[in-house]
């Protein structure tokens, strides 16, 4: 018999999309994080608006860094509200950190509701939003992360959590690196085993949880305070008496499905080509290898890539392991007989007749010199939106 959800009544989601993208450079050049394409049919924020639209929730919202007209209409479009920093008298200028952002908001997030959800946009995660509602009601808590495994080389990347055995979080410490650190963070091995994990599994805080609204005002009652996972999370699992203070305990929900930050160039690719695969891990993720508004004439080869759509591939050429950034109104001109493997072309990019990228032998050096507009990222070769490369060019 399958279990009744709880209705999102009385609960409201903020996505936040506050990044620069920096590290998503020259990608974000042009568009904010949020709105960069994915598998095709997508942008990264509609990975987290899909999961509230999926779950029910009427009152989501956007926390948007900078206001691009290209962001905003894409999310007022799926009936989101788009909040900046422009709207705060006080404090003024960009957001500080992901706790600064949802203070500034405070008040309209906050209107009527007993829980905030609050989710990533560059997190790209197949999760029921329902169900970690009704998990974080049930349990009376606080607060609510969503954890996920990682290897203990992931560790310094990761907000790490250590779990009690009926899931209350003991301690939270932000990118360790030292062994005997890791040690100590080792959950008990009874909360592993519900979620059918090794008892020396590491867990990894995913960027995505519930808070309940006495909570979120109490623990954003610090104007100096600017950061969930830096500041927040490690004192309140820390300090004895902060959780009677919240008014609950921090419990944590493991999730052991896809779950991937699309914080650099080399997660950008990689999952894109993940979720153009024939089987994607994402539920709602669009499959297509090639998209039906792109043409590619005769002889064309297309193994493992995706195109997105207004995209020209010439006569003879090729494409491996590549993600075409197309859009119908900034075309990608690929060129006759043109050879690619490992690429990312932005749109509006044209490559000549004869281009050959990604085929020179040898470890790609994100420092060595590229012609204008062409550049090494984590090692994958990317050609900038707007980019001319001439006929014959090789890289």
């Amino acid at each position: 018999m399958t279990e009744p959800r709880t209705i999102p009544e009385r609960a409201a989601v903020a996505i936040l999309a506050g990044g620069a993208g920096r590290r998503l450079w020259p990608l974000t050049r042009e568009r904010a994080k949020p709105a960069l394409p994915l598998a095709g049919g997508l942008r990264l924020v509609d990975v987290p608006l899909r999961l509230a639209s999926r779950a029910g929730f009427e009152r989501v919202f956007v926390l948007a860094q900078r206001d691009m007209g290209e962001l905003r209409r894409h999310a007022e479009a799926a009936d989101a509200t788009v909040l900046t920093p422009s709207g705060d008298a006080v404090r003024g200028g960009a957001y500080r950190g992901s706790a600064d952002a949802v203070r500034r908001h405070l008040e309209v997030l906050l209107d009527g509701v007993d829980e905030l959800l609050i989710l990533c946009a560059d997190l790209v995660i197949d999760l029921d939003l329902a169900a970690l509602l009704t998990t974080h009601r049930r349990a009376g808590a606080a607060l609510t992360l969503v954890a996920q495994p990682i290897t203990d080389d992931e560790a310094a990347s990761f907000g790490v959590l250590r779990l009690a055995a009926d899931g209350r979080v003991e301690a939270f410490v932000e990118k360790p690196t030292e062994h005997g650190e890791l040690e100590r963070l080792r959950s008990a091995p009874a909360a592993l085993a519900a979620a059918d994990l090794p008892a020396d599994q590491l867990l990894g805080s995913a960027g995505l949880y519930v808070a309940s609204a006495h909570a979120l005002r109490s623990l954003l009652d610090d104007p100096e305070i600017d950061d969930f996972g830096s500041e927040i999370f490690p004192r309140w699992v820390s300090v004895s008496d902060e959780s009677a203070r919240m008014g609950g305990t921090v419990q944590a929900k493991i999730h052991s499905g896809y779950c991937r930050d699309l914080g650099t160039v080399r997660d950008y690719y990689e999952s894109n080509l993940e979720l153009a695969g024939p089987t994607p891990p994402l539920r709602f993720a669009p499959s297509p290898t090639t998209s039906s508004a792109s043409e590619a004439t005769r002889g064309t080869i297309i193994r493992r890539s995706l195109v997105g759509p207004g995209c020209r591939i010439g006569d003879g050429s090729a494409l491996d392991d590549c993600l075409l950034l197309g859009e119908p109104t900034r075309r990608i001109e690929i060129g006759r007989g043109c050879r690619l493997r490992g690429v990312i072309v932005d749109r509006g990019a044209r490559l000549g007749d004869g281009c050959r990228l990604g085929w020179e032998p040898g470890p790609r050096d994100d420092r060595r010199p590229r012609l204008d507009g062409v550049s090494v990222h984590d090692g994958v070769l990317v050609v900038a939106a707007g980019a001319e490369l001439p006929a014959g060019t090789v890289l």
